[in-house]
């Protein structure tokens, strides 16, 4: 019987180090087609193949199963049994993305059975069942940034996700934590450290691990989410309406409790208990307010004074106008516009809507309606006076 084995610290020469796993030194070009796996027997832990690709579809196999071992009946075959399994062992430690993110090493041994060869791989894991069962398969942006949210939202320490036809670096998923972290005011109660290790780099597929490093516990963010919404319901309590005087009403409870520092925290617990919040933190936490009073609202990221700031836009019955929760004005200049802000604000403006002052607004509409009278000077007539043509003459 021939044996041989491919120990965990032999692999691990055999890469350049990380902190996170295994990394291999060539590219990933090959692409195994999925081969509906036969049991040889009624023993789903015994395969059989014909072929390199459905021996290395086998080996791959007993990994998303999470055997510790596996037998393969190789029928009819052709190529060099003991090469091809040492090939295919290291293909699936060093090059697969499952592999080389749940493996730290494979054994294997085979010997000829009148008909057939009979080979056993026998696996070392690094991470349990549970975490291998728990990899979540997404597609596109959008259900990588949904999947990121629910994580946030129930302060998860790990996430793993296998992405397919999408090209996901450590900097794009870094860009899908921070967005998601700030769609979500409500459950923005602590901005977590976030560590992402991708699983192959290269190849169709990839698995990603996103590790969220806590300095609360999960009963303490807990605790803070629920305290962000009793306090939120408190600063809410009463007839508050949906115009602008129901946003003051919203904007001067806020002032009153907020405390803005440009080196503050991103949390909406801090902003909404008094502590240093930077301007991020009280835009969300005057988000999360107008959302529970139903008046629309959304925040802003730009510049003011050249450094990086966060603010509101706020649309009422009267129109739309700007919000910033760090000045503290009074009722009568909390309200901001296009124009009043552009001199120390800076913003991508055609991604919000136009936030006009109300006398500008009636302006406006005066300049088109001498524009609608200089047009029925000239000869065009309105509807109304066809029956009389010179009605409209003085």
């Amino acid at each position: 019987m021939n044996r041989k084995a491919i120990p965990a610290l032999l692999l691990c020469g055999l890469l350049p180090l990380t902190s996170c796993g295994y990394v291999a030194t060539r590219s990933y070009s090959s692409v195994v087609p999925y081969v509906e796996q036969t049991a040889d027997t009624e023993d789903v832990s015994i395969l059989r193949a014909t072929t390199y690709a459905e021996l290395l579809n086998c080996i791959q196999y007993f990994v998303t199963m999470g055997e510790t071992e596996g037998t393969v009946r190789l029928y009819q075959y052709t190529g060099d049994v003991g090469e091809d399994l040492e090939k295919a062992c290291q293909e699936v430690v060093q090059e697969d993305p499952l592999g080389t993110y749940a493996l730290s090493g494979i054994t294997y041994s085979y010997q000829h059975i009148v008909t057939y060869y009979e080979c056993t791989v026998t696996y070392s894991y690094r991470r349990t069942f549970d975490q291998i069962a728990s990899i979540r398969s997404v597609n596109g942006t959008a259900e990588i940034r949904a999947a990121i949210a629910s994580a946030l939202q129930s302060w998860s320490e790990e996430l793993v996700l296998e992405v397919g036809s999408y090209y996901a670096d450590q900097d794009e998923i870094l860009s899908l934590v921070q967005e998601a972290y700030y769609q979500n005011p409500a459950y923005a109660v602590e901005y977590p450290g976030v560590l992402v290790t991708v699983y192959h780099a290269t190849g169709t597929k990839r698995i990603v691990e996103i590790t969220f490093q806590w300095t609360n516990t999960q009963e303490d963010l807990q605790r803070m989410a629920e305290e962000v919404r009793s306090t939120a319901a408190t600063l809410t309590s009463g007839s508050i309406s949906q115009d602008e005087t129901g946003v003051w009403l919203l904007y001067s409870r806020l002032t009153a409790l907020g405390n803005f520092s440009e080196t503050g925290s991103d949390s909406v617990y801090d902003a909404l208990t008094g502590e240093d919040a930077s301007s991020h933190a009280l835009a969300m936490a005057f988000e999360v307010l107008c959302d529970l009073a139903g008046v629309t609202c959304e925040t802003v990221y730009g510049t003011r004074d050249d450094a990086p700031h966060w603010w509101n836009i706020v649309t009422t019955g009267s129109g739309s106008c700007y919000v910033d929760v760090t000045e503290g004005a009074d009722e009568e200049t909390f309200r901001h516009y296009d124009e009043d802000l552009s001199q120390r604000y800076s913003w991508d403006a055609q991604s919000y809507p136009a936030c006009v002052a109300l006398e500008d607004e009636e302006t406006e509409e005066a300049v088109e309606q001498e524009g609608e009278l200089s047009i029925t000077s000239s000869g065009v007539i309105p509807e109304e006076n066809i029956a009389d043509p010179f009605s409209f003459l003085p």
